[in-house]
């Protein structure tokens, strides 16, 4: 699968424009120069940088509009505004939108499958023709889902999201029978819309003709291969739930505190947008049960969930997609913090006015206990000190290493704190600490699992730190078992892709003969080995453009971990 829709759109676009493309030089130079943004920039003609970035900025704008459409919607005019002016507010977003790139049409469409939701799930309840009834609950979602899975391959999540928010209207709605009903209904109208969406996917995409749901895996089965090349390198790897957790809760609530602002500004920046997220899941959640409630619940708690549960690297356009349904959460929960305030006041007065002591202190308490257990799970000192955006601060080194200390057990901890090490010039010390990192790992871990990655990661690192230290024998036999381990990896992939595959012997082929120039001693390899992962991830444009180190900004036209192989073919598109 090749995830048509975007290039049809930029495609109509830059035809519209007289601007034809008709072979494929720019694909080819992607695939070439990803790694050198620079370079790119200068392969593509400005005129068509306008007219895509043009694209971008309309699908941005739709976005907007939806967001604010929703939150008035749930909460009144006030939530929508909050709403759309919070994602405006959103550097990550913005960069996004204006660099030409295909995350904006993918967000459109999985923002759209809410009002598509809305309307099946009202046309179920209500007494419909069958062609109304068939078009808005069976048609017109199956069409989003289609062009969303068509946008990005994390765009399937319209699908479940979908089915899930149907099947949870019709269980709230009263009456045994009505409801009985209604979820045989439901149940039917989310089975028709996949076979839909499944034949609009055929029909975008010509190389699923024939068996097209399996193709359809094969292609989620290559992404995933794809993935995992992509963990070991460029990376910074997201090897297990908490990581991902907290990549994706600091960049979207507390991403203010990596910065250097004066920390009460950082703190009160984060505290409002985790208050408001809190607050908003607790408004909604303590509605009465609509089934319109229902449906939005349910596309919040999908898409933080589903990518949550996916991402595998830290890159900060995979937080774009669930970080729409945060800010709808925090901007209904924002523009209910006033009523909430006076409740609480009203009951510590013992006012009448409002619900009983009861019901406003156990929504306090609520908000509070979910106001903690975000805090906990979206803990800055469990990124990657290269997605940090002030480690200049001395208490950022103490919150590494206090981690490290209370879980010595724990690899990722003394992982993180031999990146910091690395990153400061300390090698003796970043290499004890991989070391101790790997005993903590398994040997022999299954090819096909986390354990199998991080084993390789670390041993690169390790070898990057000993040539860093001067120890360049010790570099040369951490290189050779990162190189085996990287081909133990390989051997448990399961797609068996040709470009996958491709990928995977050019990276072994190069860390070989890095392992080769260390077998003399030779400055200028030791140099070349400590220098090969040092530049920084792609971070969030907040983190770039407030850093005091005045670093690069974020390379929005990398696209690197975006991008999905293509199979049997040299080339990876944006």
């Amino acid at each position: 699968m090749r995830t048509p829709v975007a290039k049809y759109v930029f495609g109509a676009a830059l035809a519209a424009a007289g601007l034809h493309v008709h072979d494929r030089r720019l694909q080819d130079d992607f695939a070439a120069l990803w790694r050198t943004p620079d370079a790119l920039r200068r392969k593509v003609p400005d005129a068509m940088l306008r007219v895509t970035r043009g694209v971008s900025v309309t699908y941005g704008a739709l976005v907007c509009a939806l967001l604010f459409w929703i939150g008035q919607r749930m909460a009144g005019l006030l939530a929508g505004i909050l709403a759309a002016s919070l994602l405006l507010a959103n550097p990550s977003f913005l960069q996004t939108a204006r660099g030409g790139l295909t995350d904006t049409i993918l967000l459109f469409h999985l923002t759209l499958i809410v009002p598509a939701s809305l309307c099946a799930a009202r046309t179920l309840r209500e007494r419909s023709a069958r062609g109304r009834l068939l078009a808005m609950t069976v048609l017109v979602p199956g069409l989003v889902t289609a062009l969303a899975t068509g946008s990005k391959m994390n765009g399937a999540l319209a699908g479940p999201v979908y089915a899930g928010s149907l099947l949870l209207a019709a269980v709230v709605e009263p009456g045994a029978w009505r409801r009985g009903r209604l979820i045989a209904r439901s149940l039917l109208a989310g089975g028709l819309a996949a076979v839909v969406a499944v034949a609009v996917l055929v029909v975008l995409d010509p190389t699923l003709q024939g068996r097209p749901l399996g193709r359809l895996h094969e292609a989620f089965v290559v992404f995933g291969d794809w993935m995992v090349k992509q963990q070991i390198e460029p990376g910074p790897a997201l090897l297990d739930l908490r990581e991902r957790a907290a990549y994706l809760g600091v960049l979207t609530l507390r991403v203010r505190e990596l910065t250097p602002l004066s920390r009460p500004l950082a703190w009160a920046g984060s505290g409002l947008m985790v208050i408001g997220f809190c607050l908003g899941l607790v408004t909604l959640a303590t509605r009465s049960l609509r089934s319109d409630t229902v449906v939005v619940l349910c596309w919040i708690v999908g898409v933080v969930a589903g990518v949550t549960l996916w991402m595998p690297v830290a890159h900060y356009r995979y937080t774009l997609p669930p970080a729409l349904p945060i800010i709808l959460a925090a901007a209904i929960g924002l523009a209910a913090l006033p009523r909430a305030g006076g409740l609480i006041l009203a009951v510590a007065r013992r006012a009448s006015a409002g619900p009983g002591p009861v019901t406003a202190l156990t929504g306090a308490a609520a908000v509070a206990a979910l106001g903690l257990g975000v805090t906990w799970v979206a803990d800055p000192v469990h990124l990657d000190p290269r997605a940090h955006g002030d480690l200049a601060r001395p208490d950022v080194e103490r919150s590494y290493l206090d981690a490290a200390q209370s879980r010595p057990r724990s690899p990722d901890s003394q992982q993180r704190v031999g990146i910091l090490y690395l990153m400061r010039g300390r090698s003796e010390e970043a290499a004890d600490r991989f070391a101790a990192a790997l005993g903590l790992v398994p040997h022999d871990p299954p090819a096909d699992g986390p354990s199998a990655v991080r084993r390789s990661i670390l041993l690169f690192d390790l070898a990057r730190a000993r040539a860093g230290a001067g120890d360049l024998a010790g570099a040369r036999d951490a290189l050779r078992e990162h190189v085996a381990a990287v081909q133990r990896v390989r051997a448990g992939l399961r797609s068996g892709d040709p470009f996958v595959l491709a990928a995977f012997d050019r990276l072994i082929a190069e860390r070989a003969a890095m392992a080769a120039d260390l077998r003399s001693p030779r400055v200028d390899a030791g140099r070349r080995l400590t220098a090969a992962r040092d530049s920084r991830p792609e971070r969030a444009p907040q983190l770039s453009r407030l850093s005091r180190s005045g670093s690069a900004p974020a390379r929005a036209s990398r696209g690197s971990a975006g991008g999905t192989p293509r199979r049997g073919r040299r080339s990876m598109p944006a």
